[in-house]
């Protein structure tokens, strides 16, 4: 009786253990890739005061790494169901990090968005990420 005992234990604990093994093994996932090999953060974001909207992009490139850096800025307005551009900026240069923020007058009855399209270069290799803001409505 004591043998029966010890032959189930034993093959239950084999059993556990095939199981956590396979749903290991199911739930891993191959080839996780880093991202953001060229920068550290990147955002956008938008504010409104009475009737002028503030967009600003920024990026955080790595220190000592990061030798260029780049945001291409897109004020956009939601109308007839699609996004679209209402004015966009551009700044760039060899630094590390970069912000940009312009102002612009908009129309009552609209959502407003930006988008930062920022760019992070190590010499010639770039990385590029798009980031968009809360949306907002006058």
């Amino acid at each position: 009786m004591r043998k029966i005992r010890i032959t189930i234990t034993v093959l239950c604990f084999i059993m556990l253990l095939s199981v956590t093994t396979a749903f290991g093994a199911i739930t891993s996932a191959p080839d996780i890739q880093p991202m953001a090999a060229n920068y550290m953060a990147a955002s956008a974001s938008i504010s409104l005061s009475e009737n002028t909207v503030k967009a600003n992009g920024t990026i955080t490139g790595k220190l000592g790494q990061t030798t260029k850096t780049s945001i291409n800025l897109y004020l956009q307005q939601y109308r007839n169901g699609s996004w679209v551009t209402i004015d966009n900026w551009t700044s760039s240069g060899n630094t590390e990090s970069r912000s940009l923020s312009k102002s612009k007058t908009v129309t009552k009855g609209y959502k407003y968005r930006a988008k930062a399209v920022c760019t992070a270069y190590v010499g010639s290799d770039k990385e590029t990420v798009t980031k968009y803001s809360k949306s907002i409505s006058y």
